[in-house]
């Protein structure tokens, strides 16, 4: 990672070329568990998310190039326990930030159509910031929904908490891509790109939650934040290449002599 930053930062200084772009796509997530323990009481299910941002490429030598990736997402995580009768099903809101080292491959698939298939990975830290709601679901049947608090002693203003305290908001991932690009016109292209996003923080402790008005234990509600999140995403790209030597070229440098001091 750190090489990661030092290349960066030499690029950010001497580039005379770079790539801006916007990004969307669609996610799947589902929750990793820690032990054997937590596996013989949950089970878990895919959730459907979405996530947008910006980018900023910088291009290396050797077909390497650096990506650095800004934006939000919507995920979540859906436990299951009883047998996988109850669901809890929990929707994040998050702030994502990414550090990418690309490797290209230049391919010729018509004449005069070049593409680039290329692979990707770096480090991905994720700002768990808002989390409205959730709900549990028994059996297929009627929907229990409950808003979030954080902290100890939720409102007693009859609304059907989850308690959170102890969680953490910081979670670090590791990405790793493929994907093609393909140029469109006037130094614009498009990217398709298949991501799996693999979480490496748990989101909290095994008595991280509780719900106010629920009987605890085995047949009864059960919940851990100690599993993190695994993240398989989809995601198309539009970039634009821009290079400040060539915008230069053609612009004089001689100040127009009618304005020099005399």
């Amino acid at each position: 990672m750190c090489l990661i930053v030092m290349v960066l930062s030499i690029s950010v200084v001497h580039a005379q070329q770079f790539s801006l772009g916007v990004r969307a796509g669609g996610m799947l997530t589902w929750p990793g568990f820690s032990d054997s323990d937590v596996k013989d009481s949950f089970g878990r299910k895919i959730k459907h998310g979405f996530n947008v941002g910006l980018l900023v490429g910088f291009p290396l030598k050797n077909n390497y190039e650096v990506i650095v990736e800004g934006g939000a997402s919507q995920r979540g995580r859906i436990l299951t326990f009883n047998d996988k009768t109850w669901e809890n099903h929990l929707t994040m809101q998050m702030t994502d930030m990414s550090m990418l080292l690309r490797k290209s491959f230049k391919i010729t698939v018509r004449k005069n159509i070049p593409i680039q298939v290329f692979i990707n990975g770096g480090p991905e830290i994720n700002y768990w910031f808002r989390s409205v709601n959730g709900f549990l679901q028994v059996d297929g049947g009627k929907k229990f929904e409950y808003e979030i608090h954080h902290g100890e002693n939720p409102p007693q203003d009859g609304v059907r908490y989850m308690t959170l305290k102890n969680i953490n908001t910081w979670l670090f991932s590791f990405s790793l891509g493929t994907g093609i690009k393909a140029p469109l016109r006037n130094n614009r292209y498009i990217t398709t790109e298949l991501r799996f996003i693999s979480g490496h923080t748990f989101m909290g402790k095994k008595d991280s939650a509780f719900i106010n008005g629920m009987l605890w234990g085995s047949g009864n509600m059960q919940d851990t934040f100690e599993t993190n999140l695994k993240t398989l995403s989809l995601s198309i790209a539009y970039t634009i290449n821009i290079d400040v030597k060539e915008s230069r070229k053609g612009k004089s440098t001689i100040k127009d002599p009618s304005k020099r001091r005399r």
